[in-house]
């Protein structure tokens, strides 16, 4: 087998084509893992029933990528069986450890499985793809219950009636090393906030992410004929997300609903940063913030589309976007939306308009969730 060969990305404003190359602070590597895939499956919830068809899916697409060179390591917890870590090989799965019954949930599981798998596998780069319950930078139960977050349901990797806090998620998931994942797949709902990708641009360099929910069984279907996209020394997160878009869009009725964002988080600092400076010459508690596109399927709504929201600040002054439009074309890579999201269901709603993020709006009645608000990292450094 070869060493991983070290390449440079070349037309990259034309394909949005990200490089497999030696990450920055990371010790010479001489052995053959050019990437190490870690997969971090929570299902100790009611999505329990899809672990295993997500495992054998990526055993299906494992097996048309560059595995010879390449890592994909599986963490799996279930309702009704003892969690596991798995090797997935190109000549099937094998299990490295049981680990009986743990919470998933816990930001010390995390780190811990993170480290453990860091350790076995010396790669030149690291991805990162999980899949549970979540909706986004949100604290456990504000979901449901904005004012008062009595029941809780809904936040990040539920196990049974436990959820882990975005702000514990953002630091057990680093690579023990310091330095960053080149990507970051979330195959669950809500999780293309600013609040988000802000919070992980220390972590990751590129993710994807949904705007709205990610209806099941989400990459199930692409998994097989695209993986192999995570794998290439130029690993091609847009045209992995133009897949599972054009999967999504070729559905009918309420199967055909779908958000996707790539995003590229080395520049989302800036954009953050001019963010706040429109925010701050505008209005930014908005008491009736319905007429802006949504997300979320609610009587109240949490998700709204961040450039919607700052035309409602600026009064609609579309030339005070200017700054925010060029940085928008430099942090979104690709975005798409379906026409509509959920039809026929309860708290279906059209998608008139999607620039790839979302943002929380403060609104009066939500005291509470709007002191949680203010402590975010997004809102104290660009807000305050």
């Amino acid at each position: 087998m070869r060493n991983c060969r070290f390449c440079f990305l070349h037309i990259i404003s034309v394909l949005y084509l990200f490089s497999c190359v030696k990450r920055p602070g990371a010790d010479d590597f001489s052995g053959n893992i050019c990437r190490t895939l870690i997969v971090y499956l929570a299902g100790d919830n009611n999505l329990s029933h899809e672990v295993k068809s997500k495992i054998s899916a990526l055993h299906a697409g494992f097996v048309k990528s560059d595995y010879e060179r390449n890592r994909l390591v599986v963490f799996a917890d279930y309702s009704s069986a003892e969690s596991e870590l798995l090797e997935i090989t190109s000549d099937g799965i094998v299990t490295l450890k049981k680990y009986g019954d743990l919470n998933s949930s816990d930001p010390d599981v995390l780190k811990d499985v993170i480290g453990e798998i860091f350790s076995m596998y010396k790669s030149d780069s690291y991805g990162f793809l999980c899949f549970s319950h979540a909706t986004g930078w949100l604290p456990p139960g504000a979901f449901s219950d904005p004012e008062g977050y009595a029941a809780s349901t809904r936040s990040l990797f539920m196990d049974g009636s436990d959820e882990m806090e975005f702000a514990d998620f953002s630091e057990a998931v680093r690579l023990p090393d310091g330095s960053k994942y080149d990507f970051m797949i979330f195959e669950m709902c809500h999780m293309a906030g600013i609040e988000v990708a802000y919070s992980l641009r220390n972590v990751s360099r590129n993710m994807i992410a949904s705007s709205a929910e990610i209806v099941s069984p989400g990459f199930v279907e692409i998994y097989e004929d695209e993986l192999y996209r995570l794998f290439s020394d130029i690993f091609d997160l847009k045209g992995f997300a133009e897949a599972y878009f054009a999967h999504c869009d070729g559905q009918s009725g309420a199967r055909r609903s779908a958000t996707v964002s790539v995003l590229d988080l080395d520049k989302i600092g800036l954009l953050a940063r001019e963010t706040g400076n429109i925010v701050k010459n505008g209005k930014y508690l908005i008491s009736d913030p319905d007429g802006i596109q949504h997300f979320d399927r609610n009587m109240i709504h949490m998700f709204f589309d961040l450039r919607e929201y700052l035309l409602a600040v600026t009064g609609g002054n579309i030339a005070s976007l200017e700054t925010f439009d060029e940085l928008m074309k430099e942090v979104v890579l690709y975005a798409a939306a379906t026409p509509s999201f959920m039809s026929g269901y309860p708290y279906s709603f059209r998608i008139n308009y999607h620039s790839g993020l979302t943002v929380y709006i403060m609104q009066p009645q939500f005291s509470v969730l709007n002191e949680d608000y203010r402590k975010t990292g997004f809102f104290m450094d660009n807000l305050e």
